[in-house]
């Protein structure tokens, strides 16, 4: 099910993507995640099955400024920017152009994809999207990535990780607060994101996770940088950060963000 408030979603994400910031947020996750142990891990999978990315059709859904999509572009795939805000898809637009990257920006719904969609993808993905949904609309916002995609294409599923204590702690500090503000966000665990692999009859599956100390550190900074933190400790700040994330023992269970990964019978 679509949560009551979608339309206030909505909203929400134009307003997002129409901040002056959300182009120094792209900058910055975009240089974080080519490095990403998120990002080593997808494209590992992705070896098995393409010798390589170039001429691969893929599809990033509720992509926003499509960071990853932009990072397999670079590597020459064809990336499809799919979403519900006209803001986000014209501020990708204008990033990618100074790549000279061609993409094809598509206004849409996850839950209305046209069927001439169809089964015309290598790769169907999402990074933060499904995780907004409670419910059947989890299981179908996961299902349109699998509709979209060929026999014996890819799906890739980035969600936040329940088990990663820090972000749901904050999540629940900032919504009491009041100062949360992305909307609904309902976290997955390992055992959700593939009991709906297994429904979906997905074939070599994989969970692979962000780097739970570069998650860890991260958040840390996040915690001492909150007003109350700063009036006690003094204001933090790090000379260097690091954006590189290097894969760990713990990421696939830990880390912040963990992936599902699956091919189509």
């Amino acid at each position: 099910m679509k949560p009551e408030s979608e339309q206030n979603q909505a909203d929400i994400w134009d307003n997002i993507w129409s901040s002056d910031k959300s182009g120094e947020d792209f900058e910055y996750w975009f240089n974080r995640d080519i490095k990403s142990a998120r990002t080593q891990g997808v494209l590992n999978y992705l070896k098995r099955y393409f010798s390589n990315l170039k001429g691969l059709k893929i599809i990033e859904l509720g992509s926003g400024m499509g960071v990853y999509s932009l990072i397999m572009a670079k590597l020459g795939a064809e990336p499809i920017l799919f979403d519900k805000s006209h803001v986000a898809l014209d501020k990708a637009k204008e990033r990618f152009k100074k790549e000279n990257i061609n993409i094809i920006p598509m206004h849409g719904d996850i839950f209305s994809i046209k069927k001439d969609l169809f089964e015309k993808f290598d790769i169907a993905m999402s990074f933060g999207t499904v995780e907004h949904f409670l419910g059947e609309g989890r299981f179908s916002a996961i299902k349109a990535h699998l509709d979209l995609i060929k026999p014996g294409g890819i799906i890739i599923v980035s969600v936040p990780n329940i088990l990663f204590l820090p972000h749901e702690i904050l999540k629940r500090y900032l919504v009491l607060r009041k100062k949360w503000q992305i909307g609904h966000e309902y976290s997955f665990s390992r055992f959700e994101l593939l009991n709906i692999g297994k429904k979906l009859n997905l074939k070599n599956m994989q969970i692979v996770g962000s780097s739970f100390a570069a998650d860890f550190k991260r958040y840390i900074r996040l915690y001492r940088n909150t007003n109350m933190a700063s009036r006690i400790f003094g204001r933090y700040e790090e000379k260097s950060i690091s954006l590189e994330e290097r894969p760990g023992i713990f990421d696939n269970i830990f880390g912040a963000d963990i992936v599902l990964l699956g091919r189509k019978q």
